[in-house]
């Protein structure tokens, strides 16, 4: 009895331990103004199929094939100093992928280490959210071969410069907080399931790993969803003070639909 105890608290140690060692390894911050991307093309067959193909500087070559080019997303070069930049893919598949999940949740934070791994054995950078790197750094345990950064929060309207595709880890209010987040350059978005409302997650988490590596090959079909540029006219009263709400002539990018609420009078 004495023995299984005592191999017990040694596990126990040894776990905290590993946790201690994690907990010291800052993950590094990303120069967005710097940093480029590969870029992707949204492509319609004559069937009416949209589809996605990496690499953003085949315009030419892709309209020569006959696809009509729904949207495109041009590369952009690095200009970080050699050995900061990210792996050079000569096959234009995505470089850095941000991977978005469902703040304060732990099994979020275990299925985004699965994600990371999967992008690392693709040779491929994850980007997390700079309040995940820091207060749910001790949820997070990436592999070795893991190349993963985060950015300067004071940046945080450049991340789409830097990134090839976003996965979100949640429901409808993860994609939509990416979407309201990166602003205008949005990359693709691949959405996997993971809270109450789901319906804009088409993929579920048990999928993830083949869903991923099918989608950084380029075999997926995709959506197009348009956006709506929204600006208030007028002088009205925040309401709700101290919360991020759209203010007077300040414009904001929204997905299906805007809900307008106004405090009673007393």
């Amino acid at each position: 009895m004495i023995g299984v105890r005592s191999r017990r608290i040694a596990r126990r140690l040894f776990r905290f331990a590993d946790q201690r060692r994690y907990l010291s390894k800052q993950i590094p911050t990303i120069d967005l103004k710097q940093a480029g991307r590969h870029g992707s093309v949204v492509l319609e067959s004559s069937d009416g199929i949209q589809y996605l193909r990496w690499g953003g500087n085949r315009i030419n070559e892709l309209n020569a094939v006959g696809h009509r080019v729904i949207h495109h997303r041009p590369a952009i070069n690095d200009r970080l100093p050699q050995g900061e930049s990210s792996l050079a893919r000569a096959d234009g598949a995505p470089r850095r992928v941000l991977v978005l999940k469902k703040p304060g949740i732990e099994e979020t934070a275990r299925v985004l280490c699965r994600a990371v791994e999967c992008l690392a054995d693709e040779g491929i950078d994850a980007v997390i959210e700079p309040s995940v790197a820091t207060a749910e750094a001790h949820l997070l345990n990436f592999p070795e071969n893991a190349r993963v950064f985060t950015w300067d929060p004071s940046q945080s309207k450049l991340i789409g410069r830097g990134i090839d595709l976003v996965v979100t880890l949640g429901g409808d209010g993860t994609i939509l907080f990416a979407s309201s987040s990166i602003g205008e350059d949005v990359p693709p978005v691949l959405a996997f399931a993971m809270g109450t409302l789901g319906f804009l997650t088409p993929f579920n988490t048990d999928d993830m790993q083949p869903a991923l590596r099918r989608t950084l090959r380029g075999d997926v079909s995709v959506h197009c969803k348009q956006r709506m540029l929204v600006h208030l006219e007028g002088d009205y009263p925040a309401v709700r003070p101290g919360e991020d709400v759209l203010a007077s002539g300040d414009p904001a990018l929204v997905v299906n639909d805007v809900a307008m609420s106004f405090p009673f009078p007393g």
